[in-house]
Formats: C-alpha cells, sequence, structure tokens
C-alpha cells in the first residue's frame, strides 16, 4: 500500500463521476473525498453587531449543535462505491497504472479553526463522530490555531497549511518536532500551485518558505513530513504523479524521492495513522492487509449478531420416596 499513489483531499461537493475517473486514469489509486467544518461555528456567544455580543439562548444553542451533527454525518458507504462503479463508464480506453490496483475510496474531514479557544470543548463533544472518518484534517487560520493543531489537537491525522493565505503562518523548530513526534503530517494542497497571477506566485511563493522552514526544522525527519493533494474540483486541476514530483523539485522539494514519498510513503502513513485513530491496532493493521489485497472490492462493518443469554433452570432434585 505504501508503494501506491494517493490523493487525499478531493471536495465531496464537487466529486462526481467524471472527476472521479479523471484522477484514477491520471495514475492514482487512492482517493480522499473531503467535507469540512468549522470549528468556529460552535460558541456560546451571537454577535448582533459590531459593538454588542450576548449569550445564546438554549434554543439557539440545540440549533448550533444539530446543525454540527449534520456536517459532521460521513457519506454512506453506499455512495461511495456507487461513485466508484459509475466512473468506470467514463474512464479511458488505454491502460492506465490503476488497472492492477482495485481503487479505494476513503472519508475524510476538514476541521478549519481560526479562534482555538472551544476547541478541546469541539473535540470532547464531537470526538466519537469524528471516528467515524478516515483521515482527520486541522486547516489553521491562524498563528494560535496552528500552534493548537501542533501540540494540542487530538484526533487529527494531517495539519493542512492554506497556501493562498496571505497570512504568514510560520512553524518553529519546536513544533516541527512535536509534529514529527505526534504522527502527524503537513499537506498541501497543489491546485492554489496551478493557477496563475498574484495567488498562484503567493501560493508558490508560500510553499517554498513552508519547505525552507521544515527542511531547518527537521531535517533528518524532512522526507516524512509532507503530504501533497490536489485539492480538485474540476478535472483541470488533476495532474499525473510525474509532473506534480516535476513541479515540487522546481519549487525546491529536493531530492526527487522525497517528492515522491509526498505521494506516496505520506499519504499512506496518513490512512494507517487514522485507522490506528479510530480502531484498535490489531483492527487496523488487519484492515491494511485488506487493502493491499486487489482481490478485496470493498470492506463493510458487519455487526455481531446479538445471542441472548440462556439461563439454564437448576436440575430438579430427585424425591426420596
Amino acid at each position: 500500500m505504501e508503494h501506491r499513489v494517493y490523493d487525499l483531499d478531493v471536495p465531496f461537493k464537487t466529486a462526481n463521476p467524471t472527476l472521479i475517473a479523471r484522477i484514477l486514469d491520471a495514475g492514482y489509486h487512492c482517493i480522499a473525498l473531503s467535507q469540512s467544518v468549522t470549528i468556529d461555528d460552535f460558541n456560546f456567544s451571537l454577535k448582533t453587531n459590531e459593538d454588542f455580543t450576548r449569550k445564546k439562548t438554549k434554543e439557539e444553542r440545540q440549533s448550533m449543535r444539530i446543525s454540527l451533527i449534520d456536517q459532521l454525518r460521513p457519506p454512506p458507504l453506499e455512495t461511495l462505491n456507487g461513485l466508484l462503479s459509475d466512473s468506470q463508464k467514463y474512464r479511458a480506453i488505454n491502460w492506465s497504472p490503476t488497472v492492477f490496483f482495485t481503487p479505494r475510496l476513503f472519508r475524510r474531514l476538514n476541521l478549519h479553526c481560526s479562534e482555538p479557544s472551544l476547541a478541546g470543548l469541539f473535540f470532547r463533544e464531537f470526538g466519537e463522530m469524528l471516528n467515524q472518518f478516515d483521515v482527520i484534517s486541522f486547516c489553521p487560520s491562524s498563528a494560535e490555531a496552528l500552534a493548537y493543531a501542533c501540540e494540542h489537537a487530538p484526533s487529527l491525522d494531517l495539519i493542512t497549511v492554506n497556501l493562498s493565505n496571505p497570512s504568514e503562518l510560520r512553524l518553529t523548530n519546536k513544533q516541527c518536532s512535536v509534529v514529527i513526534s505526534r504522527g502527524l503530517r503537513l499537506e498541501f494542497q497543489l491546485s492554489p500551485l496551478l493557477h496563475s497571477g498574484s495567488s498562484g506566485s503567493l501560493a508558490r511563493t508560500n510553499l517554498a518558505h513552508y519547505l525552507i522552514n521544515l527542511f531547518s526544522g527537521v531535517r533528518p525527519s524532512f522526507n516524512k513530513a509532507i503530504v501533497i493533494s490536489s485539492g480538485a474540483t474540476i478535472g483541470w486541476e488533476v495532474r499525473r504523479p510525474l509532473a506534480v514530483v516535476a513541479l515540487l523539485q522546481c519549487l525546491g522539494l529536493q531530492p526527487k524521492e522525497v517528492a515522491r514519498s509526498a505521494l506516496t510513503k505520506g499519504p499512506y502513513a496518513v490512512i494507517a495513522h487514522g485507522l490506528s485513530r479510530s480502531r484498535m491496532a490489531h483492527g487496523a493493521a488487519a484492515l491494511l492487509k485488506l487493502l493491499s489485497n486487489p482481490s478485496v472490492i470493498s470492506i463493510e462493518n458487519i455487526e455481531p449478531e446479538v445471542i441472548p443469554d440462556v439461563i439454564d433452570s437448576p436440575p430438579k432434585k430427585k424425591s426420596c420416596a
């Protein structure tokens, strides 16, 4: 499985059989379909205007929880299997590198956060629901949220950096070491790098700065720190793995083995970390072995049959006549 090619971020809202077929034909084997939730929505205050903030009523707090619970429901496995089977109609005629491996679809959750003060309460409140996802990513938009993700946030597999964000979020050497020691990875999306104009230039500059930052902070473990995902919403944003590796090398991700590891071994470690997070280690190991078997088409959870307890009545005492 660690030699397969992964794309761990394709938004579920824009995913369709045509886009899935395009990604598979490009040479990817495993795809994670993502949905997003904003942690900042989990708060108990309501800003009515610029100068006045009041506490939410009981009904408003209940409505907030119901809304978040709805957003935290992963797509059913039947929906994912339907997308995968329908994508076969749009596959290219030429044989692709994935033809000898059964494609896999995973479920991913992106947690966006700028104010981490209530993030701990969010994880305690919805921790069980988070374990329904194969991959959990934290997307910080402030220095405080980035520090929380690196050092304190539980139930994470990835930290996704927004390269289009004009604010300069930089990791300290200590934070880099903590991220590696916790088994986490830093993820960068490919799609912002492909755009022309100032937005694309900003994304490429930010990525180069992050690579230098990581190389100086965790040089011995540099090849274990990075994951690259497409973030593709349309077919134009999909690139073949060789093209992605070449682009990353141009931006300073050297040598070639490190750039390729960001598409193979790094994402595989994220999937393994997610399985260990949401299930027991033994169960995760068994699932990983099943996933690497090309004859396994799908894996479904089967609830064990509950057998009612049978209470044997004590034997009757023999009467002495």
